[in-house]
C-alpha cells in the first residue's frame, strides 16, 4: 500500500488485489452501545470495474463486520454487475443483523468518474439507515429499504468484535482506488454539520468540486 496526494494531506491507495487497513474494534464504533452512529469519508475510485469483485459484482470499501458478527458496510457496484436493472457504480451503505443475510440500506446510484473524488456519509438513525453524496442527503427513513423494521429485513442489529477494514470488510472483494478523511462519530452529524465539513473541504482542496448526476 503507498499513499498520494489526498483530499487533505495524504490518503491511502489500495491496490485492488490485497491492500487494507485495519483498526481493532470498538464500542464507539456500534449503532447498538452509541444509539446512532455516522461513518464520513472522501473515496476516489480508480476504475469502474474492479479486478476482485464479489456477489453480482460489487467490492466493499469499508466496513465492521465478519460471520457472526456483521454490522455495517459501505459498498460499490462495479460497471459489469449481473443485477437488473443495472447498479452500476451505486453507492450503498448498510446495516445488518449479527448473522448476516439482507441488510437495510441506503444508496445513490449516479455518473461516477474513475479519478474522481466523492464525499460519503452514511448515518445509523434509531429506525433506519441514510446516505449522503457531496453534502447531499440522497436516501433515509421513511424509504422502505432503509427501515430496520421493514418485514423484509427485520434488522436487530448487535455489537460484535469484528475490526474496522477499509478497503475490504472480509477479504472476499477488494476496492482498487483511494480512501481519505475517514471519520466515526457516535452521534448523528447534522445536515448542516455534513455540508460544513464538505464545504470546508472545497475550501481545502477546490478540484474536488465536481458536477454528477
Amino acid at each position: 500500500m503507498h499513499t498520494d496526494p489526498g483530499v487533505v494531506g495524504l490518503a491511502r491507495i489500495f491496490d485492488g488485489q490485497s491492500a487494507y487497513v485495519q483498526i481493532p474494534d470498538s464500542n464507539a464504533w456500534s449503532q447498538p452501545t452509541t444509539g446512532a452512529l455516522t461513518v464520513e469519508f472522501w473515496m476516489r475510485p480508480d476504475a469502474l470495474v474492479f479486478p476482485h469483485e464479489e456477489g453480482s459484482g460489487y467490492v466493499w470499501i469499508l466496513g465492521k463486520g465478519e460471520p457472526g458478527r456483521y454490522e455495517w458496510s459501505f459498498r460499490i457496484y462495479g460497471q459489469d454487475n449481473r443485477e437488473s436493472p443495472n447498479r452500476g457504480n451505486r453507492v450503498g451503505f448498510y446495516a445488518y443483523n449479527p448473522q448476516g443475510g439482507e441488510g437495510a440500506g441506503a444508496e445513490f446510484q449516479d455518473t461516477v468518474v474513475a479519478g474522481q473524488w466523492i464525499y460519503v456519509v452514511g448515518e445509523l438513525t434509531s429506525t433506519g439507515v441514510k446516505i449522503y453524496r457531496d453534502g447531499t442527503l440522497r436516501q433515509g427513513p421513511p424509504a422502505r429499504a432503509t427501515l430496520y423494521a421493514n418485514p423484509a429485513y427485520r434488522i436487530h442489529m448487535a455489537h460484535g468484535s469484528a475490526p474496522l477494514r477499509i478497503g475490504t470488510r472480509d477479504f472476499h472483494s477488494w476496492f482498487l482506488g483511494a480512501v481519505d478523511e475517514v471519520a466515526i462519530y457516535p452521534r448523528l452529524l447534522s445536515d448542516a454539520e455534513i455540508q460544513q465539513h464538505y464545504q470546508l473541504a472545497l475550501a481545502e482542496n477546490p478540484g474536488l468540486a465536481a458536477p454528477h448526476s
